[in-house]
């Protein structure tokens, strides 16, 4: 085992990057969100979209020597589907399973893991996007349903 333990700073919905502590901040079951932080795959790691017309998501990336990402809410535990990886990111989608109420969110890497608690689960996380995902042109707004 070698190198430090993943760094968590924030965790984001993938389409708001609404900051810890405002209004309507709250990740959903079911939505695509962000971990931003350092040490979460080898600095050579491009970050690579899953290809989901092959398989569903993987719970580790196989990518990225196993990055995985994990949440725990009172005590449930479940596992997220990796979107992409790199030093500084990891992209997961949260299991619509999870249960909401305040989460501690975890990143393991080269066998090494790094948390963030207090993360709260909500039942629904609105967010905002543009048609091509570039920040530019027509907006699109996007909700996982209610679970």
């Amino acid at each position: 085992m070698s190198g430090a333990a993943p760094t968590i700073t924030a965790v984001e919905n993938n389409y708001s990057y609404f900051i810890p502590g405002t209004p309507n901040y709250a990740i959903a079951p079911g939505a695509l969100f962000i971990l931003k932080g350092t040490g979460m795959a080898a600095a050579a790691t491009q970050p690579q979209l899953w290809n989901l017309s092959q398989s569903p998501l993987p719970l580790t990336s196989p990518a990225a020597n196993g990055t995985s990402v994990s949440v725990t809410v009172g005590t449930a535990n479940v596992n997220c589907g990796i979107y992409y990886v790199s030093p500084t990111q990891v992209a997961a989608v949260l299991p619509s399973t999870t249960p909401t109420g305040s989460a501690t969110f975890t990143v393991t890497y080269n066998g090494q893991s790094g948390s963030i608690s207090n993360i709260p689960i909500g039942t629904g996380a609105m967010g905002f996007d543009t048609l091509y995902g570039i920040g530019v042109g027509e907006g699109v707004a996007t909700t996982p349903p209610a679970i």
